[in-house]
């Protein structure tokens, strides 16, 4: 069992050699060793920061879906006019370009909407898995990380007994819903 879990191990590291993870992994080292920060404040201060760089298309979202919204009675029209359309298919498909219609002629991109937390989850996503990656047994930063961290935290590579930590991350993620 031992040398499943070593190999297990082995290969998600030298997956993580390469790939979009590699890159973030390797602009996480550099920006450490640039700035000298401890990993603990690297990694918050990295997320924080790719938080801020798409802040930008995240004020578009809101105002996009804010005039969406506004548009709402004249989709409720819309699918009352559809209504006699019996071909579930065909109905779909009018309403959905008649609501395109209506966001055009009103200048509101309905893609804004929709399609910009397309960009923002695999970044998000990225940097949580890259940094999951390099905690795992055996990478390069592994004796940096284990003393990177403060408090009662101070080994990085280690789950954290007393749960603080993940209840600290759900309260944060729920303040920012």
């Amino acid at each position: 069992r031992g040398v499943a879990s070593a190999a297990v191990t082995e290969a998600a590291a030298s997956a993580a050699s390469v790939g979009p993870t590699a890159l973030i992994q390797d602009a996480l080292v550099h920006v450490q060793l640039v700035s000298g920060l401890p990993w603990w404040a690297t990694i918050a201060g990295s997320a924080v920061a790719l938080r801020v760089a798409i802040l930008p298309t995240v004020l578009y979202q809101l105002s996009e879906t804010r005039r969406f919204v506004a548009l709402r009675p004249r989709f409720a029209r819309l699918r009352a006019e559809l209504s006699s359309v019996d071909a579930p298919a065909e109905r779909a498909w009018r309403l959905v370009g008649g609501i395109w219609r209506i966001c055009r002629s009103h200048g509101v991109q309905p893609l804004g909407v929709f399609a910009l937390p397309l960009l923002q989850v695999p970044l998000l996503l990225g940097l949580v898995l890259s940094v999951r990656r390099m905690l795992l047994p055996g990478g390069a930063q592994e004796s940096a990380l284990q003393s990177g961290g403060f408090w009662w935290f101070a080994d990085l590579t280690a789950a954290d007994g007393t749960k603080a930590l993940p209840v600290l991350s759900l309260l944060i993620l729920l303040a920012n819903v």
